[in-house]
């Protein structure tokens, strides 16, 4: 008890003295932004007021993630402020790895103002007021898009949120800043966007755009004439755009009461009021407890605008579902199957075998030996001289065969014709039967007489040695198939992400 009464004490006599040393404001966006320019005009009334020194550091990057990351991990001592938008509470929720949690990492200080938001089209465009908007948008879902200035910003934050209010479906098409967004609507490019009044206004003076509805509880002084969400059918829609100031967390709390409390009474100035109105921008100045609950009912309007888009993809994804599986099928279906080799006769006619020889066998590569035999067998009947007999072969398919030029064999009778069935079955019958060339007188003799020939003067020629060639060996002509084993490309490894850790609450 002691022990907490001390370190009260010691809080409470640190927060009278401070600050006690130069003061820093961490900006996350670039030099020019709304955040920037209020930096500015705050860092100036401090240090008037104190008499510190105070400098503004800009840290953008990711959408101001990274110098949220960086004013998380500052001494926890009050020195050190970060300028917030809508978008700190939204960011930890809307996207991935932003490396902080709002309420965790840092100590909410003060809403300094707030930025109505509003609705505004395209000369051209047909709806002249919300209601009509949303009946356009709802029969045409998907046709017709909104600008904003990159994603997580207040133009695509307040987009979003009119999107949740009014169930209906806009295409985004994000810019780099604000003014490329607001070029795009008044040049036709997009149809809508839902920006900041202090910039639409300009536009709308001009008449290069049309004003629908005002996101704010009552109607603005400089457009009476413009009805607020509310009073244009959309009550659900309190979409507010806002900047204010945080610390790191664990900083003693009667220094952020502190810093508050001054903070309130700059924004609330006269001077500074009036200058701040003229730019369309309402003060607020809250206090911790109040800044808190804005930000926590923030991050229940994200977490269900999160959740409702998942459902929307969910229901999007099984609407295509058929359609994707039937395209997947047509893909993993196999080819039809290729039209097998079969043995069908060619469709050129066959040429007839030569006569005083048997059919060729199937295969080229063993039959090249007996033709070459048979060749020579031709020649030597030609020369008057007996060839050495062979053992027929197997009927099979009829083949080509060669016939040399000016050779003494001539084409078979019609006799010999006739008697070639005789000389198939008594080749099929016996095996051991040798054929005999006849003198060229009687060809038909060597066809009509295999197996029942007398014995002639040729005959003991038959078994004469000389005459015999040797088998050529067989000629295939096919290569063997390559073995090279195909390519392969390493999957990468996806490489982690390093993303700055928050500083953990104590």
């Amino acid at each position: 008890m002691f022990g907490a009464l001390a370190c009260l004490s010691a809080n409470h006599a640190f927060a009278q003295n401070y600050p006690t040393q130069p003061l820093r404001i961490v900006v996350p966006a670039s030099v020019g932004s709304t955040l920037d320019a209020l930096a500015r005009i705050i860092g100036g009334e401090l240090q008037r007021t104190w008499g510190k020194q105070v400098s503004v550091e800009n840290r953008p990057g990711e959408n101001g993630n990274a110098g949220t990351r960086y004013a998380a991990m500052a001494p926890a001592d009050g020195h050190t402020m970060l300028m917030i938008g809508t978008n700190f509470a939204a960011n930890p929720i809307l996207g991935e790895n932003a490396g902080y949690d709002p309420m965790l990492n840092f100590a909410p200080v003060s809403e300094l103002v707030s930025l109505p938001t509003i609705a505004v089209v395209h000369p051209i465009f047909p709806a002249q007021n919300v209601k009509t908007l949303v009946e356009v948008l709802t029969l045409s879902p998907g046709q017709f898009s909104y600008a904003s200035a990159g994603y997580g910003t207040s133009l695509h934050l307040a987009a979003e949120a009119f999107k949740h209010a009014t169930k209906i479906q806009m295409l985004h098409v994000p810019f780099k800043n604000s003014k490329q967004a607001e070029a795009a609507v008044i040049g036709g490019d997009v149809q809508i966007v839902l920006a900041p009044l202090a910039t639409a206004m300009p536009m709308i003076q001009a008449g290069r755009v049309r004003p629908l509805a005002i996101g704010a509880p009552e109607r603005h002084q400089a457009l009476l004439d413009v009805p607020t969400m509310a009073q244009a059918g959309v009550e659900s829609y309190d979409f507010t755009a806002w900047v204010g100031v945080a610390v790191p967390a664990n900083t003693p709390a009667a220094i952020v009461q502190k810093l508050s409390d001054h903070l309130g009474k700059i924004v609330h100035q006269p001077k500074l009021k009036q200058r701040l109105g003229a730019q369309y921008v309402e003060i607020v100045g809250s206090t911790p407890q109040q800044f808190t609950a804005l930000i926590q009912k923030d991050q229940v309007r994200w977490h269900a605008i999160a959740e409702e888009a998942k459902r929307a993809a969910t229901k999007l994804e099984q609407s295509l579902q058929p359609q994707t599986e039937t395209v997947e099928d047509e893909m993993k279906a196999p080819p039809p199957p290729k039209p097998e080799a079969t043995d069908a006769p060619s469709t050129k006619a066959p040429m007839p075998p030569k006569s005083g020889s048997a059919a060729k066998p199937k295969d080229a590569a063993e039959a090249e030996p007996d033709a070459m035999d048979d060749e020579s067998s031709e020649d030597d009947a030609a020369a008057g001289t007996a060839a050495a007999p062979k053992p027929a072969p197997t009927p099979s398919k009829p083949a080509a065969k060669k016939t040399p030029p000016n050779s003494s064999a001539a084409t078979p009778p019609a006799s010999a014709a006739k008697s070639a069935p005789a000389a198939a079955d008594s080749q099929d019958s016996d095996s051991s039967v040798a054929t005999k060339t006849a003198a060229p007188p009687k060809p038909e003799s060597a066809a009509t007489k295999p197996t029942a020939a007398k014995p002639t003067t040729a005959q003991p020629a038959a078994t004469a040695p000389a005459t015999a060639k040797p088998a050529a060996p067989a000629k295939t002509g096919t290569t063997p198939p390559s073995t090279a084993t195909p390519k392969t490309v390493p999957d990468t490894a996806d490489v982690p992400r390093e993303v700055l850790p928050g500083k953990p609450a104590q």
